[in-house]
């Protein structure tokens, strides 16, 4: 999956940053996730309902591979309004599947995302997050960057780097 509804992942700010702009734009808003806590998810349902927006967001659970991927492929922009990540892997594998991303800089996620993304300053400040995500879908990033950016992420983050650097690492330490 990727993502889940809990706090931390603070799904309501995106939540009420796409009510910010619903009209002003054709997409739709589509939440993916594997776990969830039921007063986040009854929390969503009912601001959905309360704003009229259930036909403009689908929260989705517990996917398969195939719809997950086929999520990825499609999507005109990933969002990540987490407040903590060990390590931010979805706004990464986003990034590689040439999607415009935008995060936050909390804890991992800058660092993991190297600098790369549209990042907001205030995680919880769904005005910034909307005026970011109306400027991106307004001004699309270039496709080169974003092949660029897919590429710099993927040449990272290949198994083979990873383990060579955790071999170097586990050296110093002997």
């Amino acid at each position: 999956d990727l993502n889940a509804y809990i706090e931390k992942k603070n799904p309501m700010t995106l939540l009420k940053a796409f009510n910010l702009i619903k009209d002003k734009t054709d997409l739709n808003l589509v939440f993916c996730g594997g776990y969830r806590e039921d007063s986040i998810w009854n929390g969503m349902q009912e601001y959905m309902q309360a704003n009229q927006i259930s036909s403009r967001v689908k929260l989705l659970f517990r996917v398969k591979d195939e719809e997950r991927n086929w999520l990825l492929a499609n999507a005109a922009l990933f969002v990540t309004p987490s407040l903590f990540e060990g390590f931010g892997r979805t706004p990464v594998e986003a990034a590689i599947c040439k999607i415009p991303v935008i995060s936050t800089k909390e804890t991992s996620l800058f660092e993991a995302t190297q600098g790369l993304c549209n990042y907001v300053e205030n995680a919880t400040d769904e005005k910034e997050l909307a005026e970011l995500m109306l400027n991106i879908i307004e001004n699309p990033q270039e496709e080169k960057q974003l092949e660029e950016i897919a590429k710099k992420l993927a040449c990272i983050y290949q198994a083979e780097n990873c383990a060579k650097l955790y071999i170097l690492s586990f050296r110093s330490y002997v």
